[in-house]
């Protein structure tokens, strides 16, 4: 995020999060997730809007990407725009991204892979007006009780009234890190390609 200028970045944490300030240090603004045992990431977004001012990105802790597709969020006009990766070799397993116009329609593992328009990165931007409709959105669905749901489950709920738009990433390199295989790759092949964008 700094190599593309993005300086005010809020990390959630819940547990061990003194492991995470002491690592990432003071440089960065904390949110904490005081039921990280019993929610998902829905409900750590919750907790971080009063940290949010202005336009913003949305991402998890366990994915890198590109600079890249960092920056062409932060370029778009849209109020809403996700990441989705439309060069993927998709599997069953993969978290799917179903797509018309260029808007998101549906999201999630289950989507046929006939249907599938890419591998949903959970990357997402936020103009000050998509704010508004995000957290108007995520209020009704704590209200609700939805702490164990994810930021997919509400772009989608988002996509009901609203429109999500998509950025396709075109084949830049990014990874979520769920596995030690998924580290040794973040480790050997994608993250050397990330560190080149300095060099570009």
């Amino acid at each position: 995020l700094n190599s593309v200028v993005v300086n005010d970045i809020t990390v959630v944490v819940g547990y061990k999060s003194s492991k995470f300030t002491k690592l990432l240090g003071r440089k960065i603004n904390y949110a904490y997730n005081k039921k990280f045992s019993t929610t998902a990431n829905l409900y750590s977004l919750w907790c971080a809007i009063p940290k949010i001012n202005g336009d913003c990105i949305v991402s998890m802790g366990d994915s890198i990407f590109h600079p890249s597709i960092i920056i062409r969020l932060l370029n778009s006009k849209k109020y809403i725009i996700t990441a989705v990766d439309n060069n993927k070799n998709l599997d069953e397993e993969a978290f799917k991204a179903k797509v018309k116009d260029n808007y998101l329609l549906d999201v999630g593992r289950k989507i046929n892979l006939k249907e599938a328009s890419g591998e949903f990165l959970a990357l997402t931007k936020f103009s000050t007006k998509g704010i508004r409709i995000m957290i108007n959105i995520i209020s009704q669905l704590i209200k609700r009780g939805f702490y164990d749901k994810t930021t997919a489950f509400l772009l989608k709920e988002i996509s009901k009234t609203n429109k999500v738009c998509v950025e396709n990433i075109n084949g830049l390199p990014w990874i979520e890190i769920d596995t030690k295989e998924d580290l040794k790759k973040a480790k050997k092949v994608i993250l050397p390609k990330i560190l080149s964008y300095k060099n570009e």
